[in-house]
């Protein structure tokens, strides 16, 4: 690129280069009004480039490509990015405030984040980032930088600024750092007043203007001037020549460029005529005058200025000549023009999405806590939520984290600016949890205007509760100096910033999905201490001790398997959320050359499908209103219309009280799914529906159906995709072997040796392994509502654990808490012991004698069994292949009362129980 010296350029073109004014750039037709005008004054007053604010993405890069292609020099084309594009625009990721940045205490993060923001602006066009804000966070009352900076210690601020700065200038783009020489300590907002610092600049040497130098040593290309006067000085820093020559240029031997803030604030323009602005600016030493409002009227003085003062034209040249540098450096650096379609391949990439969250969620920080906070998610079912805002929002405050608790818990109340009336409202009394989120916003002109008294009184009133009291401070954290009662609540948690990603981060914190370990970036008083807190999956977690003492079990297993009762096993036993005991038996079958067992050996689970996947699923279309428990069957099925089976209801066919019998060999005159649907829509009933229970794979065969008509998704694939991946059950899936009769495909063969056999089947003539035993199951192909699962023993549990948690796992809620607690509950106790699918302890029950009234499990034919008791919080689970070699011999109704007889004994000797 070769642009003129300076010194050859008329006034009226250096006039031009130093002026940046706002442009706002949305749709526009090429002959629209605005267009022409905006070709004008590129064309006339040569301004050195545009700061940018605009909607959609696609309209800022064409509309820059365009200004810059009708500029005679080439246009610095900026923005303030201090969050991300999708801060300043339509679209765009968006990132957490710097003040968050600050908390994360992460040079990783800085780096990833200032990545994000280089990355979306160069695909847009921009070249020159108005960030860092390396201001100090050390004054409460500061309205507008607060959140906006990094941190109250200038090292800090210093370090990320330095990492911000190098990261975006290695795409390319130019670091505008701001404010200088720091405008954190300020009362009042530039952008209504000019505001006072109370210290000279010495004084601010050692703290606020540290950071500026190591910018400079970082070689930032450019620095902002802050519309403050210090202490001992009449005019401004942005028009001050002591301030911006002799400190900034002089004393730290600063080369790049020197912007002012924008003229467009009451700070300058309610002060200042033009005319004092722009010879002082030029005197003080600005390169680039900012947003100017009035870009003929600038022009015209600044150009009359120049023409007519010699020594102001030099200085005017030597911007220039800075300008034009800068110009050239930008084009080394960004030598082709971006193609539109790459903002649809890097703006909002999920890679920077995730970066977003991950700063939010490290931002997090905890100042105050009780020993009740993190919460027991599984008793809370409601939940009321009061949101106080120092404004007045147009829109729904905070909608993605009212969404996320509305979807999370099964009663939500939420309340915005409440006054006193509805403060003992009885949704508040009534509730299990009260949140309480302080939502304050940071921007030019804004005075934060929090109703503390109504917000105290709230806080004592519910205090009095002596229910949990979590709040929330979205954005500026010294708001919550005002906060009285703060020792009555169970937590206090500062977010920083109220971007999506932190209203996300806000709900894991609630939820202790994350660990909560941010680090004050600043200082509160006394009152509020930083401390951390794990997180809570609210998965199955592996013990970190073998402590406990289970010989006495261990041996009867042995001896269960010497007596042939079973060739292996796997037994694992789940204690409050801890798996406290793992361990797997015997050989997949009785040769002793056989593979042994171990922990991660996948069974056949056979009925166990029934609750694990069938009920699973049938719960979820419930909850998501597309099904009802008393939907009849006749609503599904046209041939039930006129038949009695048709009045029977989803609710029957899980509690297997549909009036069907228990079970029909299909196979012998079925070839697929239909045939055997056909033939159950054609059987007549065997007792009246709803007079007693007969355990029954009918009724599940067709829930599986009907699973599959009402979702439009095959049963496994729902499964899959809603339950068991979603949970991290990697295990569970229906056809574990691929290609299975595919006798030529080594991946089959190689993974049914990893399955142990489940005996020989009369009908298929071959000792099955790998596919499903179950013979209605096989000519349905595999994938039934009851049978055709496969999982290993930890995924078993998992789905147990699912309901003792009331619908939640692995840092997600599956079941809503009511309906998770319905499906374990015995609904028509005077016929059955049956729940939703759920099996319940009967006067000889396989789970023993120790089981609770309340536990609820499941039985498998080849073997597997699950029993968990919500009383003692224990899950046992054991997975075994009794059906091979013959099937006929069964043995476990002796086995399994012991076997759980002795694990509750063996609890009571560990004083686990």
């Amino acid at each position: 690129m070769k642009l003129p010296r300076s010194h050859h350029l008329k006034p009226k073109e250096i006039a031009g280069q130093m002026l940046m004014p706002a442009v706002h750039l949305d749709f526009m037709n090429k002959e629209n009004a605005r267009v022409l005008r905006l070709i004008r004054l590129i064309q006339r007053f040569h301004p050195g480039g545009f700061i940018l604010f605009g909607e959609h993405p696609s309209d800022i890069q064409y509309w820059v490509q365009r200004l810059q292609e009708a500029s005679k020099y080439p246009l610095l084309i900026g923005a303030d990015l201090e969050r991300g594009s999708g801060g300043l625009f339509k679209h765009g990721s968006t990132l957490p405030h710097a003040l968050a940045w600050g908390a994360a205490d992460s040079p990783a993060l800085v780096r990833e984040a200032a990545m994000v923001i280089a990355q979306e602006a160069k695909v847009l066009g921009i070249n020159t980032i108005f960030a860092p804000v390396l201001d100090l966070v050390n004054e409460p009352e500061n309205p507008i930088i607060n959140i906006r900076g990094f941190h109250s210690d200038r090292n800090k601020v210093a370090e990320m600024g330095k990492i911000f700065i190098e990261t975006v200038q290695k795409y390319g783009l130019a670091c505008i750092a701001k404010h200088f020489p720091g405008h954190g300590g300020s009362l009042q907002d530039s952008h209504l007043e000019l505001p006072k610092i109370p210290c000279t600049i010495n004084e601010l040497k050692d703290t606020d203007i540290y950071p500026f130098n190591e910018a400079i040593k970082s070689e930032v290309k450019g620095i902002m001037s802050a519309h403050i006067r210090v202490k001992n000085r009449k005019l401004p820093v942005t028009l001050d020549a002591k301030i911006l020559n002799e400190e900034l240029r002089q004393n730290n031997s600063f080369t790049g460029l020197i912007f002012s803030d924008a003229l467009n604030m009451k700070a300058i323009n309610t002060h200042f005529p033009i005319i004092d602005q722009v010879e002082l600016g030029i005197k003080a030493g600005l390169d680039i005058f900012l947003m100017p409002d009035n870009i003929p009227c600038y022009h015209t003085m600044l150009t009359e200025l120049l023409e007519n003062n010699k020594v102001l034209r030099l200085s005017a040249q030597n911007s220039v000549e800075r300008i034009f540098a800068l110009k050239k450096w930008i084009h080394r650096n960004n030598p082709e023009v971006s193609h539109h379609a790459r903002i649809y391949m890097i703006l909002e990439s999920p890679s920077h999405q995730a970066i977003s969250h991950k700063l939010a969620d490290a931002s997090v920080t905890c100042i105050h806590k009780t020993d009740k906070f993190p919460l027991d998610l599984t008793q809370i079912k409601a939940c009321h939520h009061t949101i106080f805002t120092d404004f007045n929002p147009k829109d729904d405050p905070l909608n993605l984290f009212r969404i996320k608790i509305a979807d999370f818990f099964d009663e939500v109340y939420t309340r915005v600016n409440p006054t006193n009336e509805i403060i003992n409202d009885e949704s508040v009394l009534n509730s299990d949890i009260y949140i309480i989120s302080l939502y304050s916003r940071t921007f030019g002109g804004h005075v934060s205007n929090f109703n503390w008294p109504i917000i105290n009184e709230t806080v004592r009133t519910l205090s009095k509760q002596k229910k949990s009291v979590v709040i929330f401070v979205f954005g500026n954290p010294f708001a919550i100096r005002q906060l009285k009662y703060h020792e009555n609540c169970t937590a206090v948690l500062l977010l920083y910033s109220y971007v999506e990603s932190s209203q996300t981060a806000a709900f894991n914190a609630l939820c202790s999905f994350i660990p909560v370990k941010g680090q004050l970036p600043i200082s509160l008083g006394p009152n509020y201490i930083n401390s951390t807190i794990p997180e809570n999956p609210y998965t199955i977690q592996a013990s970190d001790t073998n402590e406990f003492e289970f010989s006495g079990l261990d041996k009867y297993i042995q001896q269960s398997i010497q007596k042939k009762i079973f060739p292996g096993g796997v037994l694992n036993i789940v204690k409050e959320g801890t798996s406290i005991y793992t361990k797997a038996y015997g050989r997949f079958d009785y040769d002793s050359r056989s593979p042994e067992v171990d922990i991660d050996t996948r069974y056949d689970l056979a009925s166990l499908t029934k609750v694990l996947a069938t009920t699973a699923a049938v719960l979820l279309l419930v909850q998501s209103k597309m099904i009802n428990l008393d939907d009849k069957l006749s609503w599904f099925y046209h041939k039930l219309k006129k038949k009695q089976l048709g009045q029977a209801t989803i609710g029957d066919l899980l509690m297997h009280q549909a009036g069907l019998s228990a079970w029909k060999p299909f196979y012998e005159n079925c070839r697929n799914k239909d045939d055997v649907l056909s033939q159950i829509l054609q059987i007549e009933l065997e007792y009246e529906i709803g007079k007693k229970s007969v355990y029954s794979d009918l009724g599940f065969i067709l829930l599986g159906d009907i699973i599959e008509r009402i979702s439009g998704l095959p049963l496994d694939v729902f499964c899959r995709d809603k339950i068991f991946q979603p949970m991290g059950l990697i295990t569970l899936s229906y056809l574990p072997v691929d290609n299975v009769k595919n006798k030529k495909s080594k991946r089959s063969i190689a993974q049914s040796k990893e399955i142990p056999p489940t005996g020989f089947d009369n009908f298929r003539d071959r000792i099955i392994r790998g596919e499903v035993y179950d013979t209605n199951c096989y000519v349905m192909g595999g994938i039934a509502g009851h049978a055709g699962l496969f999982g290993e023993v930890t995924n078993v549990s998992a789905m147990a654990q699912l309901f003792l948690q009331k619908g939640i796992y692995n840092k997600i809620r599956i079941l809503k808490y009511n309906i998770a607690d319905l499906a374990i509950r015995k609904l028509n106790p005077r016929i059955s012991n049956r729940s939703l699918g759920w099996d319940t302890p009967s006067v000889k029950s396989t789970a023993g004698r120790y089981f609770s009234a309340d536990s609820f499990g499941h039985l498998a034919y080849t073997g597997p069994s699950i029993w968990a008791d919500p009383e003692k919080n224990l899950i046992v689970t054991f997975l075994c292949n009794r059906t091979h070699p013959d099937p006929q011999k069964n043995q476990m109704d002796i086995f399994r009362p012991k076997l759980h007889d002795l694990i509750i004994n063996s609890l009571k000797n560990n004083t686990i129980l």
